[in-house]
């Protein structure tokens, strides 16, 4: 079965921020069956080094397989933005989907929009 990867980034004022934020995302989304989560902030860093790469603080690689996942992995962050001021942004390849908290169902034109390029039918 193919897979297909996103990388999901969130804002947050700083590092911590973005940390505690993206753990919190990747915990709503790793209970979607066919959905495998993991921070970049902890596998991605550079061989030979302790710290982590501050530029990936808030990235989350999700790795979808199956039909139908990229519209309930959008709908999980919809969800997860309703109360919140973070911006979230998802990539798959060179397109991009960004979502800000607060006002997500005025965005939902351009999340049916990302959709459709990628075939697939919007979240509830």
């Amino acid at each position: 079965m193919s897979e297909t990867q996103l990388t999901i980034e969130v804002s947050g004022a700083d590092a911590e921020d973005r940390l505690l934020a993206a753990a919190d995302l990747s915990a709503q989304l790793a209970p979607l069956p066919g959905v495998t989560v993991r921070s970049s902030d902890l596998n991605l860093r550079p061989d030979g080094t302790r710290g982590f790469d501050a530029s990936t603080v808030g990235t989350v690689i999700a790795a979808l397989t199956g039909r139908g996942l990229l519209s309930a992995t959008i709908g999980v962050v919809r969800v997860w933005l309703e109360n919140r001021t973070q911006q979230v942004t998802i990539k798959l390849g060179d397109d991009e989907l960004t979502l800000r908290g607060g006002d997500i169902d005025s965005q939902a034109d351009i999340i049916k929009a990302f959709l459709r390029r990628h075939e697939e039918r919007p979240p509830p």
